[in-house]
């Protein structure tokens, strides 16, 4: 018997020699009541303890014991020999961390953890890359190829590992060629599948970028041109450019775009933006708005903004879990990310992104929090504020028992402020760094470009994946 047993903060592997199999001599060195006790069979079946009959053949063989999201799985020689589907969520108190071996049948066990996986291969360097601006001034396929390796090769030498390229925009169109989005951006060649393959080339890992929600802006593009009716809407009635998440047509049209795009181009995950509200007072769509009238009948409380808050949050929970679900069918590897102001949207805000539920649910793998704090906003205490923000969203991704990371966001220039100098950045690495960070995206890296030459030389990103690996 073979078993893989998940005990607190520990793997717990064992084999032994109760079995089912004829007498061997091999195991004439068992004596007395052991001997008499040969040939019986034990299994324990109860959640967090997989056991496996295993017929030992000649010379070395490799186990590998594995325990996710789905289940507890027990490979020989890369053959599975034994799974068991469970939630794992709150089978251990914390992800496992050593291994405690049990007794073999022909003495110790011994081996090795081969990989933690924190959701996250390796601490996440990189930065979001916009085709829009890294093909500006281009007109020919062989020059934006060109950007295209030459943007992959400064990623290389600066040190970063991930580069995540919008490929759709907050007007509903799409750089890759879609049945479901109508629009496409760079119709005269596949700029998604040639940024992959030299991704792979250079060891890079590539998460394409969603606008998930926008859509138009204050007006409907995309999609909300030829459905209105899922649009939220302004306060007058108005549609405007923002797809609302409490519409199940309009998830299943979100839902499958994305299912779209991973069946189509092999990458390492995919990061969710715009997974969000709109931050103004809105109306729902009108179904949703007949929705939400007869469900609030139901509730005990009668307070108006607090229910309409839970029926936005639990719409776009509904969302969350359903592009996690279509990402994971056909593609289980797949990881998913997605960019959040901070832990101050996760509870009656108005974007209405639990994103902690989220986390602790198993819906995504990365939580990118921004890091937009300058001292245009924020004055002399930006990095105080800056500091507070990352801390309080580890914390309480640690409090919901999240099973994402949380990484941040150093906005280089963004519409909050911008950094006045190349040594801000090693301040907000640093910083982040302490608080317990799994890595960093850059926002973007046509803004970052002025400042490469100082981080290079630096070694401000070398710095920092030493000190969060070694954190």
């Amino acid at each position: 018997m073979t078993s893989l047993i998940a005990m607190h903060d520990a793997f717990y592997i064992s084999t032994s020699s109760k079995s089912g199999f004829a007498y061997d001599p091999k195991f004439d060195f068992l004596s007395g009541e052991r001997l008499k006790d040969y040939g019986r069979v034990y299994r324990m079946k109860q959640p967090g303890h997989l056991s496996v009959p295993t017929s030992w053949k000649s010379g070395s063989q490799k186990f590998v014991f594995e325990l996710d999201d789905a289940g507890m799985r027990i490979f020989r020689d890369g053959e599975l020999l034994a799974e068991q589907a469970l939630d794992t969520k709150n089978l251990l108190a914390g992800k496992p961390t050593r291994i405690v071996w049990g007794r073999g049948v022909y003495g110790d066990l011994q081996g090795d953890l081969l990989k933690h996986q924190s959701n996250l291969d390796r601490p996440v360097v990189g930065a979001y890359l916009n085709f829009g601006r890294l093909f500006s001034g281009l007109n020919t396929t062989v020059e934006k190829e060109a950007a295209i390796e030459n943007a992959l090769d400064q990623f290389r030498a600066t040190g970063f590992n991930t580069v995540y390229p919008y490929v759709t925009t907050t007007s509903g169109k799409a750089y890759y060629p879609s049945d479901l989005i109508k629009e496409n951006l760079s119709p005269d060649f596949d700029c998604v599948a040639h940024l992959i393959k030299e991704a792979q080339i250079r060891d890079l890992a590539v998460y394409p970028v969603f606008c998930v929600l926008s859509c138009g802006h204050d007006h409907p593009a995309g999609i909300l041109e030829t459905h209105p009716e899922w649009a939220l809407r302004t306060p007058d009635g108005e549609p405007m450019g923002h797809i609302c998440p409490a519409n199940a047509d309009a998830r299943d049209f979100v839902a499958d775009s994305i299912g779209e795009f991973v069946d189509r181009y092999p990458t390492e995950g995919i990061l969710l933006d715009y997974l969000r509200y709109y931050n103004r007072p809105t109306l729902l769509d009108p179904a949703s708005e007949k929705m939400f009238e007869a469900w609030k009948q139901t509730q005990s409380t009668d307070d108006e903004s607090e229910l309409l808050q839970q029926f936005k949050e639990e719409g776009i929970t509904k969302l969350a879990r359903q592009i996690s679900e279509t990402v994971r069918r056909g593609h289980p590897e797949r990881k998913i990310a997605i960019y959040s102001w901070g832990p101050h949207v996760a509870d009656h805000h108005q974007v209405a992104q639990p994103w902690p539920e989220w986390s602790n649910g198993g819906y995504v793998d990365m939580v990118n929090i921004s890091g937009y704090c300058y001292p245009d906003n924020y004055g002399d205490k930006y990095l105080d504020v800056f500091r507070q923000r990352v801390a309080t969203a580890v914390k309480l991704n640690e409090a919901h028992r999240g099973r994402a990371d949380v990484t941040f966001c150093l906005g280089v220039k963004t519409s909050h402020g911008e950094i006045g100098a190349a040594s801000w950045i090693q301040n907000y690495l640093t910083l982040a760094g302490k608080e317990g960070v799994e890595g960093t995206l850059f926002f973007t890296w046509h803004t970052l470009e002025p400042f490469l030459d100082e981080v290079d030389r630096a070694g401000y990103i070398a710095a920092f994946k030493e000190q969060i690996s070694r954190d």
